[in-house]
């Protein structure tokens, strides 16, 4: 049995990308998930494939097309959300508490930013 997977995370300083082959031959079975990953431009998720061994040598070529073709079949059938960067920002006036406030209001409604 092999459980290979692969994920992205955004942080701070860009992505966090990984992948394990889980014992096949390098390259073979966490990268091919990885590449799916990085070409459909998905983050903060991750993605796995359980191969079992059914005595069949597939190759090189042919384990990186079955996770390959695994992969895809398993995002076909996920939810996938959309991506929603949240940034921190501390606004500070010298302007009085109610005129600051009021201000904020405006900068935030105007960056279409929500207040939490």
């Amino acid at each position: 049995n092999h459980v290979a997977f692969a994920y992205q995370i955004k942080t701070n300083h860009g992505i966090d990308a990984y992948f394990n082959d889980a014992g096949e031959p390098s390259g073979t079975a966490g990268k091919p998930l990885l590449n799916i990953l990085e070409k459909k431009n998905i983050v903060n998720c991750g993605l796995a494939v359980v191969r079992f061994y059914g005595g069949v040598n597939l190759g090189t070529g042919g384990l990186a097309r079955a996770y390959t073709r695994s992969g895809m079949l398993a995002l076909d059938k996920a939810k996938i959300k959309p991506f929603i960067e949240h940034i921190k920002y501390k606004l500070s006036f010298k302007e009085s508490l109610s005129k600051g406030t009021e201000m904020a209001s405006l900068v935030i409604q105007k960056i279409g930013a929500r207040l939490s």
